[in-house]
């Protein structure tokens, strides 16, 4: 059964539940005392879909705006965005609209949106209509989910119409595409044994610094690597 590794980022304020979904989502847990996210995390979950298997890389960045400038870093590559908003709150429907926006100028052309209207248990308190949110969604072509992280509502199943709208695999990728899921393969095998780098605890200026010299190191090296590979001879200046 093939492999495909989907790199998705969630996106939205701080607060209205983006690693709550994501722990659901990996682990089926929900800690309401979770701590708000500094920089970003990274998790993985494999699930079969169809004849595939789809391996999720999941970035979850922060919702504070001093970490906004880094929210390029990890949009940047993926095949999805989920956007997350707290039906509870209306201006976090407001600022959803401004991701919208920097994805369609600045993320990659044929990424996949998801908006996700979080905490949909709290009906009671809504601030946003979901008609509204799902007309809108509909107008920019986006997937629409209303979700609840804490009661495992709609979770599994925004990840499943993701995995529905992607397109299909190019049988023959560019390098720059090898070139990045080897890097996010690395990043993996980092996480998967335990290997914390301090760059996700600094501020974000130093942070954006830091990550941007490992990503230019690992992808010199993957880019020689395969340029040796693939055409023999001294590697590209």
């Amino acid at each position: 059964m093939a492999l495909r590794e989907l790199k998705v980022c969630l996106l939205g304020d701080t607060g209205v539940g983006k690693s709550s979904i994501v722990w659901r989502f990996v682990e089926d847990s929900f800690d309401p005392n979770i701590n708000p996210t500094i920089g970003a995390s990274f998790m993985t979950k494999t699930v079969q879909y169809q004849n595939e298997l789809h391996k999720f890389l999941i970035w979850d960045t922060a919702g504070q705006e001093r970490f906004r400038a880094l929210a390029p870093m990890y949009y940047r590559g993926s095949a999805a965005a989920i956007i997350v908003y707290d039906i509870t709150k209306e201006e976090t429907f407001s600022t959803l609209k401004n991701w919208v926006k920097e994805l369609r100028q600045h993320g990659p052309p044929n990424i996949v949106v998801a908006i996700a209207g979080n905490k949909c248990d709290l009906n009671d308190v809504r601030e946003v209509i979901e008609k509204d949110a799902k007309d809108y969604a509909d107008s920019i072509h986006a997937i629409f989910v209303e979700t609840s992280a804490k009661n495992a509502i709609n979770i599994n199943e925004l990840f499943i119409e993701i995995s529905r709208r992607i397109p299909s695999t190019d049988a023959n990728p560019p390098s720059s595409g090898r070139s990045l899921n080897l890097i996010l393969r690395i990043f993996d095998i980092l996480h998967e044994n335990h290997i914390v780098l301090s760059v996700w605890r600094t501020e974000a200026t130093r942070a954006r610094g830091h990550i941007r010299k490992i990503y230019a190191f690992l992808y010199n090296r993957v880019r020689v690597g395969w340029y040796v590979s693939t055409k023999g001879g001294e590697s590209p200046k």
